[in-house]
């Protein structure tokens, strides 16, 4: 409702970026975090900034990373967790710290496979995202800060998938997600395994 605060500009021409990705994430503080791609070289990567100099978080060419460019969740202390393929090829959700220091969170060497793009990061470091098993029996939703995973809740149950929006994770571990029934009619916005008793409205509710 007031004054505009540009972040960042992507002219297509002389302006250091070609383009953005739709999404974006915004910090108590008032910093957003980015994905884009530059004019220069067509370089992607992940970008942060809060109306003066843009930071770059990582590129494509000189990270480990593949530059897939998937959204970003940044919290209040610049941590940023992101889903992304590495130059090896091992597809997982990772954890940026200010310095560039990265933590896995999870990847598909072990067994899961088939990340969603979208995650969320807590104050605490904890991430919240979907995955399926390796031999895509289910698909599940989990936490984890870098050590063993939490499982949320998964699909051998009530819940046939969990969309493609992705998880929200606050500072209480609280996880709240979209999912589809298996009745393949109904869905809703939960916050744990039980369709009913973890439902904050579903299909049918007044």
């Amino acid at each position: 409702g007031g004054p505009l605060t540009e972040i960042a500009r992507a002219d297509g021409t002389a302006g250091r970026f070609d383009s953005f990705t739709a999404d974006v994430s915004l910090n108590n503080f008032g910093r957003v975090a980015f994905t884009g791609e530059l004019n220069a070289d067509g370089d992607e990567g992940l970008f942060e900034g809060a109306g003066g100099p843009v930071a770059t978080r990582y590129l494509a060419s000189s990270s480990q990373f593949a530059g897939s460019i998937s959204p970003p969740s940044l919290n209040d202390l610049e941590r940023v967790a992101f889903a992304e393929q590495t130059d090896a090829g091992v597809r997982g959700i990772f954890r940026q710290s200010p310095d560039g220091g990265v933590t896995t969170i999870a990847d598909d060497t072990g067994e899961l496979q088939s990340f969603n793009d979208r995650v969320s990061l807590n104050n605490l470091g904890r991430v919240a995202f979907t995955a399926f098993d390796d031999a895509f029996t289910r698909e599940a939703l989990f936490t984890g800060s870098g050590d063993a995973l939490t499982e949320v809740a998964n699909t051998l149950g009530d819940y046939s998938s969990f969309g493609l929006r992705g998880p929200s994770l606050n500072d209480l571990g609280q996880v709240a997600f979209e999912a589809d029934l298996d009745d393949f009619l109904s869905s809703g916005v939960f916050t744990g395994p039980d369709a009913i008793a973890d439902a904050v409205i579903r299909t049918g509710d007044k």
